[in-house]
């Protein structure tokens, strides 16, 4: 006998006990309709194909059993009438083989009780429908499909089914492969109560570019959209297909845990509206690209990930790196969270438009590097921070061609402590406090502080204008570069230890105004080679020093105190419209002859001399005595114009 054909309709279940007997074809005008457990059956040690065009059900077990493996096909590109019906499992494949299904019409159970429309059990695939037949269907009451074996490979391209309350739409029990839909069909879907997908004792890797959803609602925060036991990789969508979704609405659109890395990519929408819900959350760490590169060139921008609590979570045992190129929101916490630490960047020099927010915009709780070309910010009525670091690293905001970066918080825009961190601004740093090394934890009173260095060619400032504080230093060495164009708004304090302001070089000129009293803490001030600056109104380093490097230019208006005055070998210029102030000893000064000078503005003194290390200038104006470290003579100081009313000090 080589193989069997039904065409017509029987009550009786078909039994397989030799392989002769296999492929069996049901035609489009055969059935099996039974009462008993099976509508087909294939008898341990036997493998082989059945092909379906028309019905097979079986009321209390299920329509097909074929343990050794083999290959079922129901239904054809031209024949989407065919169906699989089981009471307990649509089609059961391969526990002692490879089994390989294709589905073009409909496998499904009727049963109440834990049962699959699928069950894969030995490393097999399943293809259900095609790009050309998107209504090929897989339901179960507990599970669509459930496959057993690491290697299990599932292609959707129709709609995969779980229906009961604990049901999934695909469960890899040892991990395996899902993709569903492809790039020419968006509309490929995976349904399931508590799980949309779920692989559990081994690595899943899932593409989706149509819907995989979990529709639990019951507050058990049960629903995840992609559960990944035990690490894997999630991308939905693609470059050309920015319409995927991964949809839950109980605890998380994407779940991970395990000890292997984990890799997500997003290009349409991970959204999480459950009342605990984060729309990603990685127990272990890895990394989320969030949008990116359009096969049009375009930037993908309106990648969004959505949770009501956190946007994007990554914790565990590693430092995790997120890169978002469209939106991340976390509702009532935080945008973004990296446990341990690691690596952010918003946008990119062709996306400036990249937002990252929640009720903290970003937390990262370890050593990182932050690189901000858009908006990191916090939401909500409640004051916190833009973005925080706990353990020190590096916060770029914008680029020298991104002036708009903007990272805002109402308690902080940036907070940073816990370790030495540094902040270079071109764009706008805003909050309560600007930029923060120090921050009191409330009622314990403890006080968390840092270490860093505040690069600003941007703005930073404070929400409560020129009162409140922009900038707020910690402990340690500290320092403050200033760029010419850059903007302060709010106090600086420097904090506890050893602070520097420096005053960088760049077109034009700028002005700092309220040395020791707006910028307070400082014990040094350098101005950077080739820089010009002003320091407006009274300006006080007492207990500092002041370094003028080669061919920079500093102006003081008005009383200007400091312990130490240092010229570095070059052409410098101290110009001093109070000079009857500055106490300062002044080294370094002539160390090239006719190249520093001292301008004392507005006073036309008309002589000189030199005793004891303090050179005395008599004018009409009175006397007044600079103090200098050094072997100097009399006869080395000159006088001259400085050609505005002034005198122009220079060494011979």
């Amino acid at each position: 006998m080589s193989g069997t054909t039904i065409a017509t309709a029987t009550t009786l279940g078909v039994v397989i006990t030799a392989a002769g007997q296999l492929p069996l074809s049901i035609t489009s005008t055969g059935s099996v309709r039974t009462g008993g457990f099976y509508a087909v059956y294939v008898a341990p040690g036997i493998s082989g194909s059945i092909t379906n065009q028309g019905l097979l059900s079986a009321g209390t077990g299920e329509g097909i059993a074929l343990s050794s493996g083999g290959s079922v096909i129901n239904g054809s590109p031209a024949d989407l009438t065919a169906q699989i019906i089981g009471g307990v499992n649509g089609v059961d494949v391969g526990a002692r083989g490879f089994g390989s299904i294709v589905n073009y019409a409909t496998i499904a159970t009727t049963g109440k009780t834990a049962s699959a429309g699928i069950l894969l059990e030995g490393n097999g695939s399943v293809v259900n429908g095609s790009n050309a037949d998107t209504a090929a269907r897989v339901t179960g009451y507990g599970d669509g499909i459930q496959a057993i074996g690491p290697d299990a490979s599932i292609a959707n391209f129709g709609l995969v089914q779980g229906q009961a309350t604990n049901g999934y739409g695909i469960y890899l029990r040892d991990g395996g492969g899902v993709t569903n839909g492809s790039n020419a069909d968006t509309a490929a879907t995976i349904r399931g109560v508590q799980r949309g997908l779920e692989a559990t004792a081994g690595a899943g890797t899932i593409v989706n570019y149509g819907t995989i959803i979990a529709t639990e609602t019951t507050g058990k925060g049960q629903g995840r959209a992609v559960g990944l036991a035990a690490g894997g990789s999630v991308v939905n969508g693609s470059n050309t297909d920015t319409l995927a979704s991964l949809l839950s609405y109980g605890a998380n659109a994407i779940y991970g845990k395990g000890v292997a890395p984990f890799s997500i990519v997003n290009w349409g929408r991970i959204h999480d509206s459950g009342s605990n819900g984060s729309a990603i959350l990685i127990r272990l760490g890895g990394t989320v690209v969030n949008g990116g590169t359009l096969a049009s060139g375009q930037v993908d921008t309106a990648a969004a990930i959505y949770g009501t609590q956190q946007g994007v979570v990554l914790s565990g045992l590693v430092a995790s790196a997120v890169q978002n190129f469209g939106t991340i929101t976390g509702h009532v916490a935080v945008g973004v969270d990296l446990l341990l630490g690691g690596t952010l960047v918003n946008g990119s020099p062709a996306d400036s438009v990249a937002l990252i927010q929640g009720y903290r915009g970003a937390y990262l709780g370890g050593a990182s590097v932050v690189t901000n070309y858009g908006t990191i910010q916090q939401t909500g009525a409640s004051p916190s921070q833009g973005l925080q670091i706990v353990g020190g690293g590096s916060v770029t905001n914008g680029s020298a061609a991104d002036r708009a970066a903007l990272i805002t918080g109402g308690r902080s825009g940036v907070l940073l402590v816990v370790g030495t961190a540094s902040v270079t601004n071109y764009g706008i740093i805003r909050g309560g406090i600007g930029v923060s090394f120090y921050r009191a934890q409330g009622h314990s009173g403890a006080t968390l502080t840092g270490t860093g260095t505040v690069v600003n060619a941007g703005t930073i400032a404070s929400t409560s204008g020129t009162t409140g504080i922009a900038i707020h230093f910690g402990t340690g060495a500290e320092r403050l570069v200033e760029l010419p164009g850059a903007v302060i708004q709010g106090r600086v304090l420097g904090g506890v230890g050893s602070n520097t302001l420096e005053l960088a070089a760049g077109q034009g000129g700028a002005t700092i105004t309220g040395l020791g009293s707006a910028f307070s803490g400082f014990t040094a001030l350098v101005a950077d080679a080739g820089s010009a600056w002003t320091l407006a109104g009274t300006s006080n380093l007492a207990g500092g020093g002041v370094t003028l490097d080669a061919g920079s230019v500093l102006t003081a208006t008005g009383a200007f105190a400091a312990t130490a005055l240092s010229f570095a070998p070059g052409a410098e210029t101290l110009a001093l419209g109070s000079a009857a102030s500055l106490s300062a000893t002044i080294s370094g000064f002539g160390a090239v002859a006719h190249a520093d000078v001292i301008d004392l503005l507005g006073r036309a003194e008309n002589s000189a001399s030199f005793a004891a290390g303090v050179l005395t200038v008599t004018g009409p104006g009175g006397s007044i005595g600079l103090h200098f470290a050094g072997a100097y003579l009399g006869n080395q100081f000159a006088l001259g114009s400085d050609g505005h009313g002034g005198t122009a000090i220079t060494f011979v």
